[in-house]
């Protein structure tokens, strides 16, 4: 009957029986529920698992390919070993030279940009495929890896689910575009049966600022800043685009904000996804934030830090409004668009947040989260005189103080000689 193929187990928490083996009698596919995972392992290696290895599975594309094998092994009277020996045999003998993993994963990453892919795909690039190849070595030859190699790293650096899914996907696509025909540079054969079994976590909710909360947050915020902080709040504008990670990387500048027209235009080399967008009909108490900046102050980045001493500075400010710790995810831009999506509707919303591809998840992730008399507190935070914080300035220390304190520190070093 051809060669049996390995039991699989399949975990599922969520029924009454969560351990689930799925194995093969002949041609047979048969399935057995285990109350705990002990006896489902025992059964399994009965039917002759040898050992467990959550990342190795049967998708339903690759059962209709066994189920071809069989057929045709049936046909030529022999085993379905020997075709998928042949098959692989043919395959090397059409193999192009490949080059090493350091090279093919700098190939990779250069032909996803040529092809438009959006900044945050490509820095999931930058960042799995960089940990990878550190990993495995640069000079690491392909056709050496195997899918061993790509699960046992996954479960070595990432704890979170979401993370392990996110850096397969990525590593396995990867191996896929290596064995497409015009290249040949991997087999074909390991990476299709890869998929790391991980239980599925329903995304967290997304957490509101209340009004209340945003105003006591805004008020401790020291004047140079308020600015900055105020457009992600008022704005829906990412941290990415207000203070860049990167050397490289553009960021949001007064020159881009339009006091006449009342409008902020986003470029491609500020945005976080490299789509230009522009920002009009938004809250009206923003301009009073903006406007506060006395005009001799309107030059270079609205918001004048690093990444590091801007998170240094939010954490600060949030602990004297008692805001929460940690800071909830993307919080100013959630706030920004329930609020907004309350007063000005689905359409002004996703075309000032940027989500003109997805209306209707942005519809099912804000609908109902907050009631409109909320959002009216929200647009009636006022910029006031005087109204800013002070006894935070310990918490960040700005190239132009570093550059200050070196000078001082020099003079001392001087005078003392």
């Amino acid at each position: 009957m051809g060669t049996r193929l390995p039991t699989i187990i399949k975990l599922k928490k969520v029924c009454k029986k969560p351990h689930r083996v799925t194995f093969y009698e002949g041609a047979a596919r048969r399935t057995q529920h285990f109350a705990n995972l002990i006896d489902a392992k025992a059964f399994a290696k009965e039917h002759g698992w040898e050992a467990l290895d959550r990342s190795l599975a049967v998708s339903a594309e690759e059962r209709l390919l066994i189920g071809k094998v069989r057929g045709m092994a049936d046909v030529l009277h022999t085993t379905t070993a020997e075709i998928i020996e042949a098959g692989l045999n043919s395959l090397r003998g059409r193999r192009i030279d490949a080059p090493l993993l350091g090279e093919a994963i700098a190939n990779y990453r250069a032909a996803s940009e040529q092809n438009g892919l959006r900044g945050a795909s490509l820095n999931n690039l930058r960042v799995f495929l960089g940990f990878f190849e550190r990993k495995m070595g640069a000079s690491a030859v392909l056709s050496d890896i195997s899918a061993v190699h790509v699960s046992t790293a996954a479960r070595e650096r990432y704890s979170n689910p979401e993370s392990v899914r996110s850096y397969m996907a990525v590593v396995v696509a990867f191996f896929r575009w290596c064995a497409e025909a015009e290249r040949q540079w991997a087999d074909p054969a390991w990476f299709r049966r890869i998929k790391l079994r991980t239980m599925r976590t329903d995304k967290p909710k997304v957490t509101i600022a209340p009004p209340e909360l945003v105003a006591d947050f805004l008020y401790n915020v020291p004047a140079k800043y308020q600015a900055g902080f105020a457009l992600q709040f008022f704005a829906g504008l990412r941290p990415e685009e207000m203070v860049a990670k990167d050397s490289h990387k553009q960021r949001l500048c007064w020159d881009a904000i339009d006091f006449q027209a009342r409008t902020i235009s986003v470029s491609a080399e500020v945005s976080k996804q490299r789509t230009p967008r522009l920002i009009h009909n938004c809250f009206a108490n923003l301009w009073g934030w903006l406007e506060a900046v006395p005009e001799a102050e309107r030059t270079g980045p609205v918001l004048a830090l690093n990444y590091r001493n801007f998170k240094r500075l939010r954490r600060a400010i949030a602990d004297k409004a008692n805001c929460p710790n940690p800071w909830p995810r993307d919080w100013p831009r959630h706030s920004f668009g329930t609020y907004s999506f309350h007063l000005f509707g689905l359409e002004t919303t996703i075309n000032n947040t940027g989500h003109m591809n997805e209306p209707s998840t942005f519809f099912s992730h804000y609908k109902g989260s907050t009631v409109e008399a909320q959002a009216q507190a929200f647009s009636e935070i006022y910029w006031q005189q005087g109204k800013c914080g002070s006894g935070i300035w310990y918490a960040i220390k700005t190239e132009q103080d570093k550059a200050r304190d070196s000078a001082r520190k020099a003079q001392v070093t001087a005078a003392a000689d």
